[in-house]
């Protein structure tokens, strides 16, 4: 057995007479390539006297510098993990170096320029700026676009994330189906039937800048631009419309990291008041609708206005809100023509 790194005791929360096991260690290759080799291994923990992680052949892995992000502990025979530490550890961990698949003894240099190359190609802003923090990163959640690899895009970092459905699709339907006075419903055998059907499922991927040399109040300014020109390139190679679900955000100190949560998606923005003064009017509704009825091009127009309206990125919602007009100006200008 090969080890890989070790630990003077267990981390908090170990669970008692577990001594050993199996474990996940997910290594994340520093360099300036755009293929991120980013990569689940399963190893193996060994405790003695010490906390021992360990590897009975690595896999082939092109020669670099390797950084270990993540251990996945399990107990023997459980599938599901009891405990997940992150870099940075509680204890001082150096890159690991591996070359011709066996892990080196390198001089310390070469994984200092490495490290420089990597940071170089993902870095935004000027190291100098910052004071009472080294850096901050920001991971996104983001859906609608299909990645089946790891990649580098400019400063970004973006990583396949698994697929998921509708959030909390039974509690809905359940509530739905409430208001129509059936109780007798298998609720939650309904929401996994609809979210097995591989059309309803969205692919989500991360959006990860791990070297932001910005202050807090200029941080996400900084990366709109960033994240609207990889949309756009998403968008052209794949076919697909990328959104902004959510994300976290981490300032770096020394030692340690404080996180902040971002919520980019669940918020409503129309009207927050009710009843006439809102214009909440079933009559009126009712009269437009059937107005609507007769026209198709008022449906079409407000079918635009909704997707406008809809959209998050301002300058695509501005862009439909124009063309909305100009189908308007169309219409409105070539009846005066024809009535001419």
């Amino acid at each position: 057995m090969i080890e890989l790194l070790h630990f003077p005791k267990k981390f908090d929360n170990w669970p008692n007479n577990t001594n050993s096991g199996i474990c996940r260690v997910l290594f994340h290759k520093l360099s300036d390539s755009p293929l991120i080799i980013h990569k689940w291994i399963n190893c193996s923990y060994l405790f003695s006297d010490k906390l021992s992680i360990q590897i009975e052949k690595l896999p082939p892995l092109p020669n670099g510098v390797y950084r270990i992000l993540s251990i996945l502990f399990f107990k023997e025979n459980k599938n599901r993990h009891f405990l997940a530490t992150t870099n940075p550890f509680n204890f001082t961990i150096n890159d690991i170096i591996i070359h011709d698949g066996k892990i080196s003894n390198s001089p310390s240099d070469i994984a200092e320029k490495e490290l420089e190359k990597w940071e170089n190609s993902i870095s935004i802003g000027e190291r100098k700026i910052l004071k009472d923090i080294k850096y901050s990163e920001a991971h996104f959640v983001c859906s609608d676009c299909l990645l089946t690899h790891p990649v580098r895009v400019g400063p970004a970092e973006l990583y396949p994330l698994s697929q998921s459905g509708v959030i909390d699709l039974s509690s809905s339907i359940k509530e739905a189906m409430l208001y129509q006075g059936l109780r007798d419903v298998p609720f939650d055998e309904i929401a996994e039937k609809i979210l097995e059907q591989s059309d309803r499922l969205s692919p989500m991927f991360c959006m990860s800048f791990r070297r932001i040399y910005r202050n807090d109040e200029q941080f996400i300014l900084s990366l709109l631009p960033y994240i609207k020109r990889i949309f756009g390139i998403l968008c052209i190679n794949r076919g697909a419309y990328s959104k902004l679900l959510g994300g976290v955000y981490l300032k770096q100190k020394e030692g340690f990291k404080t996180v902040y949560f971002m919520n980019l998606n669940s918020y409503y923005r129309g009207n927050l008041l009710g009843g006439n003064i809102s214009n909440e009017k079933p009559e009126k509704w009712n009269e437009q609708y059937y107005l609507s009825l007769s026209d198709p091009f008022k449906s079409e127009i407000m079918s635009k206005l909704n997707s406008a309206h809809a959209e998050l990125d301002l300058d695509i919602s501005y862009f439909r809100l124009w063309s909305t007009l100009e189908s308007i100006a169309n219409v409105v200008f070539g009846n005066k023509k024809n009535n001419q």
